[in-house]
């Protein structure tokens, strides 16, 4: 399973089993795009990271770092699940 995520100190502490590149919103996004499954998005409420989540074919979960998620709904298609902190 491809994931993102925004921070490469928590990759150590992932399963062996997934396949994870690091995006924290800044800059191009990793070539992946259309392999992401679940995608833990970067701690802000900047659109640009979300404006991704329409593109990605794949993905099943988005997980906000956020307490509030009213900002992704609009992102989300039917069948995406949405996770927050």
């Amino acid at each position: 399973m491809r994931v993102w995520v925004p921070y490469a100190d928590v990759v150590p502490r992932l399963p062996a089993t997934l396949t994870v590149d690091v995006y924290d919103g800044s800059g191009p996004p990793p070539s992946t795009l259309d392999e992401v499954e679940f995608y833990v998005t970067p701690y802000t409420f900047d659109r640009g990271p979300l404006e991704l989540i329409p593109r990605m074919p794949k993905v099943r979960v988005v997980q906000t770092l956020t307490a509030g998620y009213e900002h992704v709904l609009a992102y989300l298609r039917e069948g995406v699940t949405l996770c927050n902190a």
